[in-house]
C-alpha cells in the first residue's frame, strides 16, 4: 500500500481484504469515498472500472458496523494474482 495524498492510498495485492481506520482519532469512522481497478502506464494512472455495491461491502448490518465505527465496507482482491486499487477516504465523527 502506498498513500498518494491525503485520505488517498494505491494499494496491490491478490487473496486479501483491506479495511482503514483513523489512527488519530477514535470516534472518527473511515470510509471508502471511492474505489478503482486501473493500471498505471508510462508512469500515470489509468482508471477502469470503479467499484461499489456488492464489490465493496463486506456487511449489510448497518447497526452493528456504526456502532463499530465500521461502514461495512472494505477492499477485496479475491483473485489469487495481484491487481491494483486506487482508493479516496471519507471521515465522520
Amino acid at each position: 500500500m502506498m498513500q498518494t495524498g491525503p485520505d488517498e492510498f494505491v494499494v496491490l495485492g491478490g487473496s486479501i481484504q483491506v479495511t482503514f481506520a483513523s489512527r488519530t482519532n477514535a470516534d472518527e469512522t473511515v470510509g471508502l469515498a471511492t474505489v478503482e481497478e486501473g493500471v498505471y502506464q508510462s508512469g500515470q494512472w489509468v482508471p477502469g472500472r470503479t467499484l461499489n455495491g456488492d464489490a465493496i461491502m463486506i456487511s449489510y448490518d448497518m447497526e452493528t458496523q456504526a456502532a463499530s465505527k465500521q461502514t461495512g465496507t472494505a477492499l477485496r482482491f479475491n483473485a489469487p494474482e495481484a491487481s491494483i486499487l486506487r482508493v479516496k477516504l471519507y471521515r465522520f465523527e
